[in-house]
Formats: C-alpha cells, structure tokens, sequence
C-alpha cells in the first residue's frame, strides 16, 4: 500500500529531515512511503508546481499521510481537498492542537449539513433523526481527526461498542442509502470548503 507524505514546505527548514523521519515512520508500519523530497528541496519551487507534483504522486497512491504541519501550509491544504474528494484513505500525524481544531471544523460542517446542533446529535437516547448525524460525526472524526475510539466516545457520549457500532453501520448506508450519501458528501464538502481557507 502506497502513501504519500504530504507537509509544510515552504519555509520550513527542516523539510528534509521530517519528510525522511515520516518515510521511515511509514515503511515500518508497512505502507510504501512515496517521498516528495527525495533529494530534491521543493521549497525552491513555486506554490502551483508543488500542488501539482504533489497531485500526480498521489494518483499512485492509496493514501496519503498528512505531517503535523500540514494544516498551516496552502499547497497541503490543496491536496488534502483533492485526497478527499478522490477517497483516498487519510493518515494524520498526531498533534494535539491541529486534532482539536479539525474537530471543531468536522463539527461545525455536520451541524450545517444535517441541520442539528452538536448537543443535539450527541444527546442521550436514540431517537432515529440523530441516528445519520451520529454516523458521519464518527467517520470524520475517525477519519480526519486522526483521533482514537475512546477519544471519540468522550466527544460523543457514548461508549466504545456505540463508536464500533456506528464505524461498522457506516459502509452499507454510504452504499444502500441514497439519503445518508448526500448527507455524508455535504458535511464532507463543507469541512474540505473549511479547511482549504
């Protein structure tokens, strides 16, 4: 499985040495890490010809692994809205702030395209109407957090087995449910449409 190692590279002096840490963070957990760098200082080049070498790479991969400081770079910004809309699997480089902050982004991208608010969906009970919501809170946050299951159970007040419940429900309604896809694709379009700013 192949995954390109996406970050910031303008600016940030230490480039090489965190695009090669990733690639041997990568390869031990068993993904062929495809290396932008690879000798090569793409600081050097303008912003357009990065994105797009960036995007050509990642037609080859199967997923792509975002370092800490991807979120305050523009190029990986664009990236990550290309990687998502063309459903390639997203891996996160752990940092507490930036999880935090895409959290918040995924929250406010479902409470706008299901039309609840945050305590709403995650309120006690299971009354049928939460029941989407809840489903695509999980997958974001699993997704594009980059965070645990049993941090997921505190943002939602549930337990793990509920967690499990909605990570494992949520495959056959994005295949079988005409309704849940267009819900799943809007908050997904809004938070991309958050996180590309």
């Amino acid at each position: 499985m192949k995954a390109l190692i996406v970050g910031q590279i303008i600016g940030n002096k230490d480039v090489v040495k965190e695009y090669f840490e990733a690639e041997s963070l990568l390869k031990v957990n068993g993904y062929d890490a495809v290396n932008p760098i690879n000798g090569i200082i793409l600081s050097k080049m303008n912003k357009s010809a990065i994105i797009i070498g960036h995007i050509n790479q990642m037609e080859e991969c199967d997923a792509v692994y975002f370092l800490r400081d991807w979120v305050t770079c523009p190029c990986a910004r664009i990236v990550n809205l290309y990687a998502s809309e063309s459903k390639k699997s997203l891996i996160y480089q752990e940092n507490p702030a930036e999880s935090k902050k895409m959290v918040e982004n995924v929250i406010k991208s479902v409470e706008v395209s299901c039309g609840f608010k945050f305590n709403e969906i995650i309120k006690p009970g299971k009354k049928r109407v939460y029941y989407f919501p809840r489903l695509i809170l999980v997958n974001l946050f699993e997704k594009r957090c980059g965070i645990s299951i049993d941090e997921i159970t505190k943002l939602i007040n549930r337990d793990s087995r509920s967690v499990k419940y909605c990570i494992s429900q949520f495959p056959s309604e994005l295949s079988y449910n005409r309704k849940f896809r267009a819900q799943f694709e809007e908050a997904e379009k809004n938070l991309n449409q958050i996180v590309s700013q």
